[in-house]
């Protein structure tokens, strides 16, 4: 603001300011270099970390968030004509056939499932008539290579040997077989489906309406809320409403991979990159304090030093923020342009923007200040490298270019230790990224979760290989249990245990349940394959490592009582569970959470499977509520790694001459595990690479302007005789040490950071066997030694350049 008869100098401070950023062109581009790359940082890592988190949500943002169990026709049709509905995807499926080695599922879907629901494509249509049906290209590819939209093909659908000719209207392109490579999906007409169900199953057609609301709403009660408003009315019961895993996805309850926060992130990256603007900035305003002593001579006021220092910080600024958040948005897209959104790039690079000026101006505050309070007198004296420092009272002292070096570093502590810290805090985050990235072992989580006492699993078909026989039972498993258990069959398991490469057979005590979670969850159901049981001998380990509650075994199972992983339930909550009668039907009954546990906590101490198991009931309440003596559902079998194919190879023969059993393997769970870590490793690298070119490009950055700030002292020594490859000799041995310092200094803090960080996830996820990033540490000392030669390089053609006279008269 300029006062009144105050004359108005701000012409004369933009023009000095402009002459001074073109006064020294490099040292400003290497500090606009710098504010781009510390901005570009902050903002790929924001993106790439929120588009991979969105790419997740993608999958779920346009289905549906409740479905409706077995409404009427007529109350379907209510719900339809709702405008508070946006579409409903009616689905039932009807059974499943095991043959020739291959599994169909025949299911009925209308356009609104398969296409949103499902986000399924197909060429041709959707089956109207009773011998129409729609196919997945990888059946056809497999098994019917000739056959096209339009065409016929015989099946037998139903596995009861009757085979039919069926028309195909239509080819999926780009279905997901979740159940394996040899799982099929094949969808029906209505009317087709009627008859199987009246003809095979005797069951009524009574289909799941996934429906998709008119509300933005994630949490839980709101959905629910707003579903309750448009089902109610038309007479659908609140017990025939399911949550979807829509709002458990959207509000990041479910996530996939290594979460990484972004706060954090943002926080560390900035930091990082206010050390270093400081650093760099301070030299540049430090090396001209000379000038700006000349122009307070002649009459400059502090305020307009001032000015035009904070003017160059802000043009600086500007040119390096704009420049980063472009680069930031385009790695932020290339890492993830499936999760992408325009809108969250603008949101961020605003946020960016901010961060990266309110650590900018606090970068600069000590710069600009000894810039504008020191004195005319005082500036025309001022040498960069000048620090407060006591004489020495040694008698004598070697000046060879070893002590020359020593002293240097030793004479300004403070630029000694900002130095070794530009790189080496790049460096700790550069090699635990690394390290953290390459320790992710989806083996050691497989093992640890759900393959503890083995390699494969032998479990008990919850679905004969023909559901639409007559021993299409509920709960085929439990049927199973009931009779002949082939899992406690003493021949079956000696012949297994015989089998070359099989060191040992774990017989597991599991029930087919389904468990719905309490209120404060909505109606989620918990789909458990298997529910572990407890004899008194296991329920003794168990309930010493109960975090809440405390019951013996009759209590517990005299109340049906169920003991609850502690993050789904609490103890006190009811739940509702489903499993098989002794009546051969569906029973349903609410039981009490009479102990709560930490699953992760319990498999280390005493591993049960399934692994990591969220429900735990008494061997007894099963007994009683179901009739099932022989609990045994699972076997898991412990073979060697050389025999591992061969010996999955002949139970898999086994398996499949009859439908009582099914195997899982160790290999289809690394798989999956290995998918759902794709997306968090490849950024962690990706912060790796950022703050390996970083913290390179800054200490370079760093020392380059240190050593223009220097040339009055170089040609000082030139002038008391000192050699041209002495003074080369002096700045290696420099270079040396802060390298080696800063090498030092990243090797020891990655390591402890790493120990931190891999046991915290480590005890979350169990996914960690440490694994040293030696192709990231030799990269690092490549890098280390790059600098070292491009400084040398620089040094040597620098003081040959050096005119003694002409710098000592400066």
């Amino acid at each position: 603001m300029t006062w009144p008869f105050e004359n108005d100098t701000s012409a004369v401070v933009k023009k000095l300011t402009k002459r001074s950023i073109l006064a020294d062109k490099k040292s400003n581009l290497l500090l606009i270099v710098t504010i781009a790359l510390s901005v570009c940082m902050v903002l790929s890592l924001a993106l790439s970390t929120k588009g991979i988190a969105e790419a997740q949500k993608d999958s779920y943002r346009d289905k549906a968030q409740i479905t409706v169990v077995a409404p009427t026709e007529e109350q379907l049709a209510q719900i339809k004509n709702n405008s508070n509905v946006q579409w409903i995807g009616e689905y039932l499926f009807l059974g499943s056939s095991y043959q020739d080695n291959i599994e169909l599922g025949i299911s009925y879907a209308n356009a609104d499932y398969i296409e949103k629901e499902r986000g399924l494509v197909y060429s041709g249509s959707l089956p109207k008539d009773d011998n129409e049906i729609l196919l997945e290209q990888d059946y056809i590819d497999h098994y019917a290579p000739n056959c096209q939209v339009g065409g016929t093909i015989v099946l037998d659908l139903t596995g009861t040997g009757e085979t039919t000719e069926y028309r195909i209207s239509g080819i999926i392109a780009n279905s997901e077989n979740t159940l394996g490579e040899a799982y099929y999906d094949v969808f029906v007409s209505k009317t087709y489906a009627q008859m199987l169900l009246s003809k095979t199953l005797d069951r009524d057609f009574q289909i799941t309406a996934y429906t998709r609301l008119n509300t933005a709403a994630i949490s839980s009660g709101e959905i629910l809320s707003f579903a309750y408003d448009i089902t109610r009315p038309v007479g659908i019961d609140d017990e025939q409403v399911f949550l979807t895993d829509y709002f458990a996805v959207m509000s990041g309850v479910i996530k996939d991979g290594v979460y990484i926060s972004i706060p954090l992130i943002t926080f560390i990256t900035s930091v990082l990159a206010a050390v270093v603007i400081y650093g760099i900035f301070y030299t540049v305003v430090v090396k001209n304090v000379q000038t700006l002593g000349q122009l307070r001579t002649i009459g400059m006021t502090k305020r307009q030093i001032k000015r035009m220092v904070r003017r160059n910080s802000v043009q600086f600024s500007a040119k390096g923020i704009f420049l980063g958040i472009c680069l930031g948005t385009v790695i932020g897209f290339c890492v993830c342009p499936s999760g992408f959104r325009i809108k969250t790039a603008l949101v961020y690079g605003i946020f960016a923007t901010i961060i990266s000026a309110f650590a900018i101006t606090i970068a600069v505050r000590k710069p600009v200040k000894i810039a504008y309070s020191t004195s005319p007198i005082a500036g025309m004296h001022y040498l960069p490298y000048e620090v407060k420092k006591k004489n020495s009272h040694k008698l004598h002292r070697k000046l060879t270019s070893t002590n020359l070096a020593k002293i240097n570093i030793s004479r300004n502590r403070g630029k000694a230790i900002f130095t070794f810290l530009t790189l080496s805090i790049s460096g700790i985050i550069f090699l635990t990224s690394a390290l953290v990235a390459g320790s992710i072992d989806a083996e050691k989580q497989a093992r640890f979760l759900y393959f503890p006492d083995g390699e494969i699993q032998i479990q008990l078909r919850n679905a004969a290989q023909s559901t639409f026989t007559a021993n299409g039972e509920y709960n085929y498993s439990t049927f199973l249990q009931l009779g002949n258990n082939p899992l406690e069959n003493v021949d079956f398991i000696e012949k297994i245990e015989k089998m070359d490469g099989v060191e040992k057979v774990t017989p597991h005590n599991a029930i087919m349940t389904t468990i719905g979670l309490p209120v404060g969850m909505g109606n989620w159901l918990y789909r458990s394959n298997y529910t572990p049981t407890l004899t008194q001998e296991q329920f003794s380990i168990v309930s010493d490592l109960l975090t809440a509650g405390s019951i013996d075994y009759t209590e517990m199972t005299k109340t049906n009582g169920i003991f609850v992983e502690d993050k789904y339930a609490s103890v006190g909550d009811t739940l509702t569970l489903q499993l098989r009668g002794i009546d051969g039907n569906e029973l349903s009954l609410d039981v009490p959470v009479v102990g709560t546990y930490d699953g992760s906590k319990l498999m280390s101490v005493y591993s049960l499977v399934p692994g990591n198991p969220n429900f735990l009931m008494t061997y007894d309440t099963v007994k009683n509520l179901t009739g099932v003596s022989a609990q045994t559902g699972i076997l898991s079998v412990d073979v060697t790694k050389e025999k591992y194919d061969a010996v999955l190879s002949q139970i898999n023969e086994i398996a499949q001459s009859g439908d009582e059993i099914i195997v899982f393997d160790i290999a289809q769970n690394i798989s999956g595990i290995k998918t759902e870590y794709n997306a968090s490793i490849k950024n962690l690298y990706l912060v790796s690479v950022i703050l390996f070119l970083f913290g390179g490009i800054s200490l370079t950055n760093t020392l380059l302007v240190d050593f223009k700030n220097r040339k009055h002292e170089f040609a000082l020594l030139k002038a008391i005789g000192t050699t041209q490859k002495q003074l080369n000799n002096m700045l290696n041995r420099e270079i040396m040490t802060y390298l080696a310092g800063s090498f030092s200094i990243a090797l020891f803090g990655s390591t402890i950071a790493s120990i931190i960080v891999c046991k915290r996830l480590d005890s979350i996820n169990h996914c960690i066997r440490f694994s040293f990033p030696w192709l990231f540490l030799f990269a690092f000392v490549a890098l280390l030694i790059i600098i070292y030669f491009i400084f040398s390089f620089y040094v040597s053609r620098e003081l040959k350049n050096t005119d003694v006279i002409k710098l000592i008269r400066e």
